[in-house]
Formats: structure tokens, sequence, C-alpha cells
């Protein structure tokens, strides 16, 4: 089954409305993850002065934008590529701010130093606010902004004439030991290691995502089609259609019972009432015709002012069609009663 042109329509504006509220909601994850980062390092921070200002500095940063994203998009100011571009600033700041050295530190360390540490990833931070988006074309960007601007920082310290690199295979094992150990080592393996990860990562959420809106979609069309065949199918005859791709699509011949019935001097009562009266009435008379008609699992064809048509035998035939048919003639009769 596939969607018409306004269902879909009506979906994908659906889809654009939780999108929104999940960037909110990631805006607003990222903000407490960093509230919460900001408190840890101010605990752990054995520097004090311009240094520990410099760290708590360059968090509060990703704090400042992270309300500034929630803020945009509660009010709904942030354009639909925004969230694109806010994506590249963060994964190029985050990786200038784990990789540029401190100014005011006490002891400058080595460019490859900060490569050492498991800084990277805090970058997955990104990829959770991204998840939360449920568009997979941001969780792909994300992966490539992240991986784009890691490897220009990485090649930035590689290039410096005092970086050393992965030393040649044949090169015997003291000598590897002594290059692994020396702080200016930066590690192309560990590098290389990072960014695939994080790319394969990315595309698997991505696939993920994208298969639960096709989940959606073909449950929002499956139960669409459910809800009209249940207004005119009984209960029963509905679960049977349901389970079939094309319910309706063969044309056949066969034996059904066929069902007339209105209402008897309906024009003469109509006369003395107010429409609002007569509407009030046939819609409590087809309420209730219906109930009797899915009851003996019956089809309603369809309503024409008082009158109805209701056919039983329809998808399938069966033994009691006749019977049911009849059956359902007395209840009418006798739901019309009370």
């Amino acid at each position: 089954m596939t969607l018409d042109l306004g269902a879909r329509a009506r979906l994908d504006a659906a889809f654009a409305r939780e999108e929104r509220r999940g960037l909110m909601q990631a805006a607003a994850a990222r903000s407490a993850a960093t509230v919460a980062i900001l408190g840890w390092l101010a605990a752990v921070n054995s520097e004090r002065g311009a240094s520990y200002a410099w760290v708590l500095g360059c968090a509060s940063f990703f704090l400042v934008t992270g309300l500034l994203q929630f803020w945009l998009y509660w009010r709904g100011l942030a354009p639909a590529w925004g969230s694109y571009v806010f994506m590249l600033v963060d994964s190029f700041a985050l990786a200038a701010v784990l990789l540029i050295p401190d100014p005011f530190a006490a002891q400058v360390l080595p460019l490859p130093v900060p490569l050492r540490y498991a800084s990277f990833m805090y970058f997955f931070i990104l990829l959770m606010q991204a998840a939360f988006s449920f568009r997979p074309r941001l969780l792909l960007w994300t992966g490539l902004s992240v991986a784009v601007a890691w490897t220009l920082g990485f090649l930035w310290i590689a290039s410096r004439p005092e970086t050393l690199l992965d030393p040649p295979v044949k090169v015997g094992r003291a000598s590897m030991l002594a290059r692994y150990l020396d702080p200016h080592y930066a590690s192309v393996l560990k590098y290389e290691n990072e960014v695939v990860v994080f790319l394969l990562v990315s595309a698997g959420l991505a696939l993920l995502v994208r298969r639960s809106r096709s989940l959606v979609a073909e449950r929002a069309d499956a139960e669409r089609a459910r809800g009209n065949l249940a207004r005119y199918f009984s209960p029963k005859v509905v679960d049977a259609l349901a389970e079939r791709d094309e319910p309706l699509s063969r044309v056949r011949r066969q034996a059904v019972g066929v069902l007339f019935a209105d209402l008897v001097g309906f024009t003469t009562m109509a006369e003395d009432m107010t429409p609002e009266e007569v509407m009030a009435m046939l819609r409590d008379f087809h309420g209730r015709m219906e109930d009797v008609v899915f009851q003996h699992n019956g089809c309603l064809e369809k309503f024409i002012g008082d009158a109805l048509l209701a056919t039983f035998g329809v998808p399938d035939t069966g033994p009691r069609d006749a019977t049911d048919t009849l059956a359902c003639a007395r209840g009418m009769t006798s739901e019309t009663e009370h």
C-alpha cells in the first residue's frame, strides 16, 4: 500500500514537527550533559587562575550554543538548514578545543599529546544530539563533519616538523617502543580507528532512523486502510482483509445475502422536526443499525438518508450468509423497538 498525496503531506508535516521537538530535546540534553561535564572539569582540574578559566570557558561555550539552539528551535526561528550549520560549527569548535593547547597552562605539552587522550568520545554527544532529530541526513552530516574536523586537526599536528608518526614496519621492537613513548608521537592508527568507527556508527544510526521512519509510515498507511475498512466491514472481516495484500482487487461472482432497510414514515416524521433533530435521529439510527450489521458479520455498503444497504458473504462466502441476513433483519427490528 502507498499513502495518497494528502496523507503523505500530513505525515511529512508530522515528521517535521517531531524533528523540531527532537532537536529541542537534543539541545536540552546536550546542555544538561555540558553542565555535568563542567561540574566534573571544575572538580578534577588541579590548576587554578587563567588556565582554570580557560578550560571552563571553553566548556561553557558549548553550553551557550546549546541553549541558543534550544531557544531558536523553541521559537521556530531556526531555518531548515540551521541544524546542519550548528552541527558543522560544533564539530570544528570541539575539535579545536580538544586539540589546541591551553595557552595559560603552567606546562605546555607537545601538540600530539592530546591525541592520546580519550577526548574523541566527546564527539558522540554531538551524534546523540543528531539522533534526537529523527533525521537520517543530519546523522550522516554529523559523521562527516566530525570526520573532517578531526582529520584537519590531526593533519595540522602531523604536519609539524617535530611530530613523529608511525615508524616503518622494519624498525626493531625497541625503536618502535621508544617512538611510541615519545611525547611528540602521533598515532595514525588511533586516528584512523576513531574516524572509521565514528563514521560507521553514524551511518548505522542513520539507517536505523530511516528504517524507523519507514515503519511509522507503513504503520500509518495500514491503520488508515484499516480505519477505512472498519467503516463498512465487521471487525472480523476487517481482520481478514487486513491480512491480505490486495483484498478487493480480484473480480468474481458469488452468492451473497443482501439486506435493504429504511425507516417507515421517515418523511412524515421529519416534516415536524428541526434539521438538528433530524440529523440527531439519523446519526442514532445509523449507529445502532451499524452495530447490528457488524454483530451478524455483515458488510455495510452505504447509507442513503434513512435507508441502508448491507451484504453478507462478502468478501468470502460462508454457510451462514442467508441465516445471518435474516438474523440481522430481526435484530434491526428489535433494536428499533427499544
